[in-house]
């Protein structure tokens, strides 16, 4: 079915090509014809081209090789060229046919399995109607809300750190509606491919989906030794509360049936590790098979249609008596199974578990594992809740309700559930609560029970108190198992009033309260109003009143609140005030108001309305800009606006402007500053003067620039005028001058002229360096000349007029020169800051230098010291002249370092020694090499190497770049000593040490030895070449050249064998009273080991040296195995008890029979008693009426009765007997002497004549003719 093609294979022997590559070559040609094959290959030669054709371009495809089975795990590699080859090769198909090449892993013929898939092709569409059948769906959300909504039981355990491993879009899901499929409704599923691809109904026997990748998993690698792939697996921590742990599941795979014990096993495993479980151990065990560690894991292998079939549902035609189920895909899967492990009371530890699955072989065909939701049980199943019965929550209030604690449990249960717990907290049983019992029970059938807690009122505030219920032995969960009740103390009632403003007359207000506390309330007001929870009061007369309600809650709290109703009276305004506005400035008008403060008041101009005004004084007042008539027409108080008044009074406000003279006097002389101004104000009262600039306060005001000035006048009545005045000034004087400079051809040819105008003509000179009265002077050097010029008013006019020099002499500079050295064989000089105008020629001399070029310019260059000279003329002929020094340093530094040794295995690196190079911080180094490798220290005299060569040095002077050089020749010597370690033979009980053997390796002076080990042990000798071992292990050999350094390891892997018989003594066995001797029933595995049989407090009758030896002694008898390889020793025990003890035999005592007891039972309950004893009376001379096996048989005769009690399991028996005697003997009886009655006599008494101490006898009295008074039954 699986067999997908079966297409010509060619096999061609391509000896031209065989011989040009050195082996064997065959060729193969395979049509792929589906999403899937698995096929069986013969590889004849060691390398085979193989062209699969059929492939869709563009897909991507998995190519794979598995053993044909794993006892021979012969194979193939595959290559997508001849040079790299592996098991499993992805590729994209490029051309409907591909080339490839596989290699045989074996050396003779390999006949193994090739797996090809397209893993990018859709092998099945979805099922749109998975009503009747599996539904499945990809999950990729929280694994935390995964775990905890899909698969925990009770979620009354703690879960943390979830991970999943795969690709989580693809190979992890949730499936429902299950139950028609493999017997669970829904869960979780994990997939070795695409979880989705479970749905029913089976489409092929041939679904999958390939993943991409190897997956590797120490723990499910260790239950197959097929190759992993395509593995998922999702993990978490877990912190059970029960003593057991267990969930369901359900295996099912695509390789059933077929591909059954064909090396593709496909696998998964439960994996839990923590306390007693210290590797992670597999619990999805086959049931029977024993427990977590030693059970058989479900596995394609382990669970199929031939091995522990009653455990599996064949759902194909490849599975024997197979019926099809419409509602999965798989070929098979199993019943449900339980996976469950023990908590090895460490409750509240955290453990690990892991859920993992693989594909095993290859990756082609899908294997899924579906987990029941809800079934993973790991915590109690019990919880506790506390509640209001009002409120909810977990807080309760004293005195206003009760609460209570809810047991839930997560299932009901059969029968009544007693749970016991313990309380605790801040709160007192008794006075914060009332007594509870310390356990309650949920009755048959029932999920929950309520506890009532009848919370009391003790009347102390004490904030919050709690009530802790701690359930004993079954809390939910380790990280929070308290459950707490809060008791809160009753609100207190608080009674929130408000401050009423009313306005006198109208009308009443309402006053409502704001009350907190426990509804419902109870009002009460001093108006003497009862049950309104608010009250209207008048406001027909200013005041203040005050009315008080006290408010009682539903907890019987009480609360008092006051409301303050202040009752304002109207207000009124009087407005009053005469007043001027100056220039256009403002005036002030009065206000006196009634009332309560604030006040909003309308005001009138001129009679009609001019703004509305805010004021918060009883005496106020406003200032106005504008003349007119002012008036009140409407005034309100305290922020009320229905509460107003009306305004009186009128204010006039009239309009006031204030004129002067005034008399300016200018400046005499320009700059002169004695100017005046003075200001007369045409009106009578005082004045006050404010200038700007600022000024003295008066009216006149002297030396004064020319300018114009501001002065604000201020009159007695507040009345005030600006005015501005302008202070002229005399003409300036208008001076020019033209002067002639001279050069340095002519120094004294200098002449200055003055021109004036301005001021007052008729000006006269004077210059300060001659007595010169004249407008002009000739005949000057250069210089600045000062003259004053004054005017027909006496004004002056001072300044200066300079002489220049035109042309002077030249400048000659020269800046210092640089050193000529080997980094500037030659310099440029420079006359920077000498003359350079047009006309200027430069000349450079020396005598003991060289200029090389430039002599003639300001910049020549030069290369050898010496002195030089500059000589600077100008247009004019005039000359100067200058010089400079140039020093020069051509010094070469001194090289030379040399190699101390070689490099070798000690030396891995040599550092090189300097031998008298140039050193300080002037100098640089660089080392180069073109053969070795320089590690560090490259710009030092001590530079680093680690391999042979030629090393240079340049040593350069950084102060005149000078430089030196060296080579130094490094040798090495790196050969390794040989080294090689064996061992001859194994450990053993016979061999308990081992010698090591490495005398093959190099053996003198030169060479040292060390042997090590990580997981074996050393006794001695572990420098020697022969050290002894007495561990199993791996063996490193150190072999040392203390030469050069140079080592060489070899290891030895030592074995050992200490392979136990197993000995089996037998069950154990009793000697009793009637088997005296038993015979013993040994075994042994192998048969081949040899045994003896030990005994230190029993005996042997004989057969000691067989298997089954007959023994006549209680004791412990030995069956000593030694295995015949490793010589090691086992033993079993087995106990024979000697069981001899009698029973209790007790007949009791007997009453003696009589004529009234004819018959009795006998009592011998002081016998041993119990099933395994039984019990025979017997009689010789007496009658068993019944029971002569019982302890209380019947007899009714005088005789001797044996009462024998044996224990059957021993069979020792115990006898005893009783006497039963007869007592018949009847009583001497004599009624006395006759009497007779008469008139003296009418009544007798009368009495028997009995023998003495017969007190246990009775009377009895009777006549046939007579008549007895009394005493019938008297003596």
């Amino acid at each position: 079915m699986r067999q997908i093609f079966i297409l010509a294979m060619v096999f061609l022997n391509s000896m031209a090509h065989a011989q040009s590559i050195g082996e064997s070559v065959g060729h193969l040609k395979l049509e792929y014809d589906s999403e899937h094959l698995r096929q069986v290959v013969e590889l004849t030669d060691e390398y085979t081209d193989v062209t699969i054709c059929n492939l869709l371009p563009g897909e991507t495809y998995i190519l794979a090789s598995a053993p044909l089975n794993m006892e021979n795990p012969c194979s193939f590699e595959i290559g997508a060229n001849k040079t790299s080859f592996s098991t499993y090769l992805m590729f994209v198909a490029d051309e409907s046919c591909e080339k490839f090449w596989f290699r045989r892993t074996c050396s003779e013929e390999v006949t193994a399995y090739l797996s090809l898939s397209c893993s990018s092709c859709l092998q099945k569409e979805p099922n749109d109607s998975p009503e009747q059948g599996l539904a499945v769906t990809a999950y990729t959300g929280s694994l935390l809300d995964l775990v905890r909504d899909n698969f925990i039981g009770g979620n009354c355990f703690d879960i943390s750190n979830v991970t999943f491993s795969g690709n989580q879009s693809h190979q992890l899901g949730i499936f429902s509606n299950g139950a028609n499929a493999m017997g669970l409704d829904e869960g979780i599923i994990l997939s070795t491919g695409n979880v989705v691809l479970a749905e029913g109904p089976n489409s092929g026997g041939d679904i999958g989906s390939d993943e991409g990748a190897n997956s590797f998993d120490a723990d499910l690698d260790g239950l197959t030794s097929a190759s992993l792939h395509d593995a998922a697996i999702l993990e978490f921590d877990f912190v059970p509360t029960t003593p057991m742990i267990n969930f369901d599941f359900v295996f099912g795979s695509e390789e059933y049936c077929e591909y059954v014990n064909a090396g593709f096993n496909d696998v998964f495993g439960f994996f839990i590790s923590g306390p007693g479980y210290p590797v992670p151990t597999n619990i999805a065990l086959v049931p029977g098979t024993g427990g977590p560690g030693s059970g058989t894991p479900v596995a394609i292998d382990n669970v199929n249609d031939g091995l522990n079939s009653q455990f599996f549902v064949g759902n194909s035609s490849t599975c024997s008596g197979s019926t099809s189920n419409p509602n999965i895909e798989y070929d098979g899967y199993t019943t449900v199974l339980t996976a469950e492990a023990i908590i090895y009371d460490t409750m509240c530890a955290t453990y690990h578990l892991k859920l993992a699955i693989a594909d095993a072989g290859d990756n082609i065909y899908d294997s899924g594992v579906f987990l029941r939701k809800g079934s993973f049980n790991a915590g109690a199943n019990v919880i506790v809740t506390a509640s209001d019965y009002v409120l909810g929550g977990i807080e309760t209030t004293e005195g206003c309700g009760n609460a209570y604690f809810r047991f839930e449990l997560f299932e009901p249960q059969p029968t009544p559930v007693t749970i016991n717990f313990t309380l605790g907290g801040t709160a007192t049983e008794g006075l914060d609560y009332d007594p509870v019992p310390l356990s309650i029970v949920i009755d048959a059938g029932a999920t929950f029970v309520d506890l009532p807690i009848n919370v009391l009122a003790d009347g102390i505030y004490e904030g919050f108190e709690t009530l802790e219920l701690i359930v004993q032995g079954s809390s939910c969960s380790c990280l929070n198992p308290q459950n707490f009740l809060y008791i809160l103390d009753a609100p207190p009632v608080n009674v929130a009033t408000e401050n009423i403003t009313a306005c006198e007359g109208n009308g009443p207000v309402a006053l409502i309260p704001s009350v907190s506390g426990t509804s419902p309330f109870d009002y009460s007001w001093s108006t003497g109003t009862t049950g309104a929870s608010s009250i209207t009061v008048a406001t027909s007369e200013p005041g203040v009143a005050a009315y008080t309600v006290t408010v009682t809650d539903d907890c019987g709290g009480q609360g008092e609140g006051t409301f303050l109703v202040t009752t304002m009276p109207r207000p009124s305004a009087v407005i009053s005030g005469d007043g001027a506005i100056c220039n256009g400035d403002s005036a002030s008008i009065d206000l006196v108001l009634t009332g309560e403060s604030p006040w909003s008041v309308d005001i009138l101009k001129d009679g009609a309305f001019w703004k509305t005004m805010f004021f918060t004084d009883s005496i106020s007042s406003f200032m106005v800009g504008e003349p007119g008539i002012y008036e009140v027409s409407f005034v309100s108080a305290n922020g009320l606006s229905n509460c107003s008044g009306t305004g009186t009074g009128i204010a006039t406000i009239v309009e006031d402007n204030l004129q002067s003279n005034s008399q300016v006097i200018d400046e005499s002389c320009a700059g002169a500053n004695d100017g005046t101004i003075q200001v007369i104000p045409l009106g009578n009262g005082t004045y006050s003067y404010n200038w700007s600039p600022t000024q003295p306060n008066s009216a006149v005001i002297t030396g004064l620039p020319q300018g114009t000035y501001e002065v604000t006048i201020t009159a007695d009545n507040g009345c005030t005028a600006t005015e501005t005045y302008t202070v002229g000034g005399a003409p300036p004087f208008d001076v020019s001058s033209t002067t002639q400079g001279v050069d340095c051809a002519h120094p004294s040819d200098g002449s200055i002229s003055l021109s004036v105008s301005g001021a007052t003509p008729g000006y006269t000179y004077q210059w300060a360096q001659s007595s010169s009265t004249s407008q002009s002077l000739t005949g000057l050097s250069a210089g600045t000349y000062v003259y004053t010029i004054t005017d027909n008013n006496g004004c002056e006019y001072i300044d200066s007029a300079t002489v220049n020099s035109g042309v002077g002499f030249p400048v000659a500079m020269v800046e210092s020169a640089s050193v000529i050295d080997c980094n500037h064989p030659s310099i440029i000089l420079s006359g920077d800051g000498s003359t350079d105008d047009n006309g200027t020629t430069y000349l450079w001399t020396t005598s003991d230098g060289n200029i090389i070029t430039g002599a003639n310019s300001l910049f020549p260059t030069v290369d050898l010291a010496g002195t030089y000279q500059l000589s600077v003329t100008n247009s004019l002929g005039c000359s100067k002249d200058t010089s400079i020094t140039v020093v020069s340093d051509l010094e070469q530094p001194v090289a030379d370092v040399v190699a101390l040794g070689q490099l070798d295995c000690n030396n891995a690196v040599l550092t090189l020694v300097d031998n008298g190079s140039s050193t300080g911080g002037d100098f640089s180094y660089s080392w180069t090499t073109v053969n070795g490798n320089l590690v560090s220290g490259i710009s030092t005299l001590t530079p680093v190497v680690d391999e042979s060569g030629t090393y240079t040095l340049v040593v350069t002077d950084t102060t005149n770049g000078c430089t030196a050089d060296v080579d130094v020749l490094v040798g090495v010597d790196t050969i390794a000593p040989q080294a090689n370690a064996t061992v001859n033979g194994f450990l053993s009980c016979i061999d308990s040490t081992l010698t090591l053997n490495g005398s093959t390796s190099p053996n003198s002076n030169n060479y040292s030895y060390q042997w090590t080990t990580v997981d074996g042990n050393i006794l001695l000798g572990d420098t020697t070449l022969t050290p002894i071992i007495n561990q199993q292990g791996s063996y490193q050999l150190l072999v040392t050249n203390m030469i050069n350094g140079c080592t060489n390891t070899s290891s030895v892997d030592v074995s050992e064998n200490f392979d136990v018989a197993t000995p089996d003594a037998g069950e154990s066995a009793t000697l009793g009273c009637t088997q005296t001797t038993v015979l013993l029933h040994g075994n042994i595995v192998p048969s081949t080991a040899s045994f003896e049989w030990v005994t230190v407090n029993g005996n042997f009758v004989s057969g000691a040296s067989s298997l089954t030896p007959e023994v006549n002694a209680g004791g412990d008898y030995f069956l000593v195995a030694t295995h015949p390889v490793s010589g090691c020793t086992s033993e079993s025990v087995v106990t024979v008890s000697l069981d001899q003890n009698v029973p209790q035999a007790n007949a009791g005592t007997a009453e003696d029979l009589t004529c009234v007891l004819t018959s009795e039972f006998l009592d011998a309950s002081n016998s041993s008693q119990g099933s395994n004893f039984i019990y025979q009376w017997t009689t010789t001379d007496g009658n068993i009426v019944q029971g002569n096996t019982s302890l209380h048989p019947e007899v009714d005769m005088a005789g001797t009765y044996q009462l024998v009690v044996t224990d059957t399991t021993n069979g020792c028996t115990s006898l005893s007997t009783v006497v039963v005697e007869l007592n018949n003997q009847p009583p001497l009886v004599d009624a006395g002497n006759d009497a007779v009655i008469n008139c003296n006599s009418p009544v007798l008494t009368i009495g028997p004549d009995v023998p003495s101490g017969n007190s246990n006898l009775t009377y009895n009295w009777t006549t046939t003719n007579g008549n007895i008074l009394s005493g019938s039954e008297s003596e």
